[in-house]
Order: C-alpha cells, then sequence, then structure tokens
C-alpha cells in the first residue's frame, strides 16, 4: 500500500530531525522544499502532530527540540543564603543563583564560586551590611576594575549584589537557567569569572543535554543587549541555519 502524500511529509521531517538536538521552522521549510512546495500551515500541522506525539517539543520563536528533559538546579549551594535573606528581609524582592549550581558543567573547576544576588538597587547597601555581620563576603554592584580586583583576589566564595532585571522568570527565587547563562555570560567578563572558550563549553552543554527554550534566551539576552553574542553561540552550537 502506497504512503499518503501526508505521511511522506511526515516522514520526511522525522528523517531530518533524527540527528538534530534542535530545529527551526525556516531550516525545516527550506530543507522540505526541495522535495516540492511547502505551505507555512502545513507545516505547522505536521509539527502539531510530532508535538503531540512527544516526538518533538517547542523551544520558542519557530525553534524545536528533539529533547524532552529541562533542569531544574540543585539549590544547595543558595540556600543558606537565601533563607538568610529571608529572615533579616521578609518582604524584599530578589532572585538569587550561584556558579555551584552549574559547576557540572564546566569543563574547568573553578577555585571558587560566586552567589549572584538580585534586588531593587536601593535595597543593595542593606543586603550587604546584613549579610555581612553574617560572616558573608559581598560587594555591591561591583564595576570598576578596582572593585573586581578585589573579587578576583578574594580566596573564599564571594557574593555579588546586582540591580534587578525586570520580567526575569523565577521558581522559590531562583531564575531560569536561561537567564542564568544570559547573566554568566556578562559577569564572565564584568568579573573575569571565565575565560570566553570556558563559557562557550558551559553554554554548549546546557543545549546539548537539556531543553533550552530559545525563544526566551532570546528575549532575555535583547534585554540584556546581548542578543548577536547569543544568537551566534546558539547558531555556533546547536541551530541549524541552513538546511542541508
Amino acid at each position: 500500500m502506497e504512503p499518503t502524500a501526508e505521511k511522506k511529509f511526515i516522514d520526511r521531517i522525522r528523517e531530518y530531525i533524527k540527528d538534530r538536538k534542535y530545529i527551526s521552522f525556516d531550516a525545516l521549510k527550506k530543507y522540505l522544499e526541495r522535495y516540492g512546495e511547502v505551505k507555512d500551515n502545513t507545516l505547522h500541522n505536521a509539527l502539531y502532530r510530532l508535538k503531540k506525539d512527544n516526538v518533538i517539543f517547542d523551544s520558542g520563536r519557530g525553534y524545536y527540540s528533539t529533547l524532552k528533559d529541562t533542569i531544574v538546579l540543585d539549590e544547595e549551594y543558595i540556600d543558606k543564603i537565601q533563607k538568610a535573606i529571608k529572615e533579616s528581609f521578609p518582604f524584599l524582592n530578589f532572585y538569587i543563583w550561584s556558579t555551584g549550581q552549574i559547576k557540572f558543567a564546566f569543563h574547568h573547576q573553578l577555585s571558587k564560586h560566586v552567589t549572584f544576588i538580585y534586588s531593587d538597587k536601593e535595597n543593595l547597601s542593606s543586603l550587604k551590611n546584613s549579610l555581612e555581620t553574617q560572616g558573608y563576603f559581598v560587594f555591591e554592584n561591583p564595576t570598576t576594575k578596582l572593585e573586581r580586583d578585589k573579587y578576583v583576589n578574594l580566596i573564599k566564595d564571594a557574593i555579588v549584589l546586582r540591580p534587578k532585571v525586570t520580567r526575569v522568570e523565577t521558581k522559590n527565587h531562583t531564575p531560569a537557567i536561561e537567564n542564568i547563562l544570559v547573566d554568566l555570560y556578562l559577569e564572565a567578563e564584568r568579573l573575569d569569572l571565565i575565560e570566553k572558550e570556558e563559557y562557550n563549553k558551559v553554554f554548549q552543554y546546557f543545549l546539548q543535554n537539556f531543553r533550552i527554550r530559545l525563544g526566551y534566551i532570546i528575549d532575555y539576552a535583547k534585554r540584556r543587549k546581548i542578543d548577536r553574542n547569543i544568537n551566534e553561540l546558539i547558531e555556533m552550537h546547536i541551530i541549524d541555519t541552513t538546511a542541508h
């Protein structure tokens, strides 16, 4: 029995995606057009079927992934600090993450970890004073070379306070991995935290092992004014910009 045109169409999509962890609608359409005209609606319907069958998963902005699993970060590295903040400032609006939470993704292990806490700018001084009285090494929004050198020369783990960014997705005061990856890119340069090559490997690790919401990370990177950099990394590591 001859397969239907619809089945042939779906099979071609399955063949295209079988060795890919991420695909883009535009690249897939370009590939399928080798076999004839492809209407957007037809392709959308086919992708909907594959999503319904859990063959692919939405990754936002016309991107899809064959990776089902997302990541939930261990809160061990931030739990104690988070509790200290809540006890001192029970109504404080803040979010927090640590390089210790993503240490498994680093090719070269960091000699010390840094925890980043984001809150309204006017709260940072009070937050700094409170955490310092509890024995933490805290840096309030370090931006100059002198401030950065103090952090770099510090032997122990440190806390860096930053003004919070609007519309950051959080759960239990912890931002999503997409937010963390963008902010890590910024902090890698600001604090001489890691080399660019090391950051690229961290970024690649998460893209290859977990489903990252590319639409969300691109939008957030745009608000942080590094969307060009993040787009380049996505294209370099995962996304097919041309069909082949």
